[in-house]
């Protein structure tokens, strides 16, 4: 009798390891299938006409955002030409959109936008730091299964 309840043990313990992993590979599938069109939210909810951005204009966006946040206070500045928006990370963990003529646009705490929120669920599943680590030790084995096969 004895085997016959450690194989029941077994199956219980399988499907809910299966659960868990089905639940997290389902969310993480779910958030990068929406983050695909983030360009495409982004543009609906702040449209921008088209603007070419050479060095000129970048300059003055710079200017512009330095103006506004103070040149010490701003960590890294990303310009997505899709948008037509640059992003913003400062230093007290804010973020920021900026259009082509330097306007701030908005300004937000950590997970505070919608496309904010998804990416630290699909890349840190709301765990800041741990979670990144946990998806690193993750990809490791995942990424030398792909060498083994």
């Amino acid at each position: 009798m004895k085997p016959a309840l450690n194989m029941r043990t077994a199956r219980h313990i399988h499907r809910w390891i299966g659960a868990v992993l089905a639940l997290f590979l389902l969310t993480v599938a779910l958030s990068g299938t929406a983050l695909i069109w983030k360009d495409s939210y982004l543009r609906l909810v702040f449209p921008q006409p088209m603007h070419q951005f050479d060095a000129d204009a970048v300059t003055q966006l710079a200017l512009a955002a330095e103006a506004a946040f103070g040149d010490d206070n701003i960590i890294v500045g990303r310009i997505n030409e899709s948008t037509n928006l640059m992003r913003l990370t400062l230093r007290d963990g804010r973020a920021a959109y900026l259009n082509a003529e330097g306007a701030v646009l908005d300004v937000w705490s950590p997970n505070g936008r919608i496309e904010d929120w998804l990416l630290d669920l699909h890349h840190r599943f709301l765990s800041g730091t741990r979670g990144l680590n946990m998806a690193r030790g993750f990809n490791s084995p995942v990424q030398h299964a792909g060498y083994l096969l």
